[in-house]
């Protein structure tokens, strides 16, 4: 998933998990918010964070894990029925169920903060196309600090009041979220998830919640966008016949970002490649298919992509990309002498 624009609620319930505060349920709803009541900068918050999911660096693919494929998996299916159309106590009863096994596993390790549960369906458009997502957001509840003016000795004296469980602001990142999609057993990865707590008891939310697992290794992501941008280039000569020249920069531009600790796509496809905005839409595209994740850490290890390698007489050796090798023919006379064709807008020594 990348850029997300026209971001339109459709249906939003709130419910409290809050295991340490002593509650030994979870706190539910029985009815959603009214959407079309909501107060512009309520609508607002909400929207922000949902677009803000799909635009966080921090986004990772996940699969829900075939043997775990159950409770919360099968209540996500229900928010995303195939004819879009939900009525308030299915979305109700899908919602509560969902709240309800995240309780469950915030009640078994006393070490999960408490949090105010968001469930939402909502619309989308992304790369041109709308459709409806759902998503679950944990907002983690902070102190917070507001000036009161009091009167001591019959003076006037503004002081320091503390505000307990105050909600993240528009601005503030989500250290929990999921954002799910309609999928197809086809489908490289089936959400987006953020999680960015570290430690022993980071495994909660995807694992043992979700029942669910990242969808790449840092070693697949890099190896994807290798290969991503590789395609890229093959189908900007071909579609928009951009030159020699440029098909070098973007060459030595994605070989340039594996020297780096990690790659933010949407900033290398923005700021690092010199090309009109169709063409840089294109190779966008191109990347999204292979990394689905906006930004990775850089591991080498085996992620070049594959190469054949053709040796000749006098130590001549050549390594041609695997997937690009309907690019080079080879031909034998009579005499046992080879000709060999490489079909190229770029012919340069490194």
């Amino acid at each position: 998933m990348r850029t997300a624009t026209d971001v339109e609620l459709r249906n939003v319930i709130l419910h409290w998990a809050r295991p340490r505060l002593g509650k030994k349920m979870p706190e539910l709803s029985e009815l959603p918010l009214a959407v079309d009541a909501l107060p512009p900068e309520v609508a607002g918050f909400l929207v922000r964070h949902l677009g803000g999911v799909l635009a966080d660096t921090a986004a990772r693919a996940a699969n829900f894990e075939p043997q775990q494929t159950g409770q919360v998996s099968g209540l996500v299916g229900d928010l995303l029925p195939d004819d879009d159309q939900i009525g308030d106590a299915e979305f109700v009863q899908a919602s509560r169920g969902i709240v309800e096994a995240l309780f469950g596993v915030m009640a078994a390790d006393g070490r999960i903060n408490d949090g105010t549960i968001v469930v939402a369906r909502f619309s989308v458009r992304i790369d041109g196309r709308t459709d409806t997502y759902a998503a679950v957001l944990k907002l983690d509840p902070s102190d917070q600090y507001r000036a009161e003016m009091h009167t001591h000795e019959g003076k006037a004296r503004l002081e320091f009041e503390v505000v307990s469980g105050i909600l993240p602001s528009r601005q503030e990142r989500l250290h929990k979220a999921a954002v799910f999609r309609r999928f197809d057993e086809a489908d490289e990865y089936q959400f987006l998830v953020i999680d960015r707590q570290v430690g022993d008891v980071a495994d909660w939310f995807v694992e043992r919640f979700l029942g669910a697992a990242l969808a790449r290794t840092d070693q697949e992501r890099t190896k994807g966008f290798i290969r991503g941008v590789t395609i890229g280039i093959q189908l900007l000569e071909k579609k928009f016949e951009i030159d020699a020249e440029t098909s070098s920069e973007l060459a030595a531009a994605r070989d340039a970002a594996m020297q780096n600790h990690t790659v933010d796509v949407e900033d290398w496809v923005d700021n690092r490649v010199r090309l009109e905005d169709s063409e840089r839409e294109l190779l966008r595209g191109e990347i999204a298919k292979k990394v689905p994740d906006r930004r990775f850490a850089v591991a080498l290890d085996d992620a070049r992509p594959a190469t054949t390698t053709f040796v000749g007489s006098d130590g001549l050796r050549v390594s041609i990309l695997t997937e690009a090798l309907n690019k080079v023919t080879a031909d034998r006379d009579d005499s046992g002498t080879w000709t060999v064709s490489i079909e190229t807008r770029d012919w340069r020594r490194r």
